[in-house]
């Protein structure tokens, strides 16, 4: 086998892997849930990050929670810089604007998993339940990566 089949099959097995692990778009009303992932974790480690893309083609609306069987519970968080100190905290609710998106993502808006049963490994699939102020609650899954290293 060539050298050029060889890379030729890298790559098509590298496109199958990363399409696995995406998770498919899920709508509730107005609202499109895409790009889900949690973070991976290991042995020991009792809480970790979740993310998505929140669109809203209607009427401004609010994530106001979420679960998982995965943790004990959830919750909503920020990050911010509050002067040269960065900040994480919970918020009560997350408002996704008429016609806008909200991105969470690392170092600002996430889902916590608080007191996780036990370790996510890269590769499985954890449900979340988000629940919407006026959607209501959906269903979505998000497959867990190992987390990338922290640039320096």
């Amino acid at each position: 086998m060539s050298l050029i089949q060889k890379m030729g099959i890298v790559f098509a097995v590298s496109l199958l892997i990363a399409f696995a692990a995406r998770a498919e778009p899920v709508k509730l009303g107005a609202l499109t849930i895409s790009d889900q992932m949690a973070r991976a974790t290991v042995t020991g480690q009792k809480n970790a990050g979740a993310f998505l893309t929140l669109e809203n083609s209607g009427a401004e609306d609010q994530l106001i929670g979420a679960s998982s069987p995965v943790s004990a519970r959830m919750e909503v968080h920020e990050m911010k810089m509050e002067g040269n100190v960065m900040q994480m905290r919970q918020i009560d609710a997350l408002t996704i604007p008429s016609k806008g998106k909200v991105n969470l993502a690392p170092g600002g808006y996430h889902l916590m998993f608080i007191d996780l049963k036990e370790p996510l490994k890269a590769g499985d699939v954890v449900d979340i339940q988000l629940k919407f102020k006026k959607a209501g609650t959906v269903n979505a899954k998000f497959p867990v990566q190992a987390a990338k290293p922290m640039a320096h």
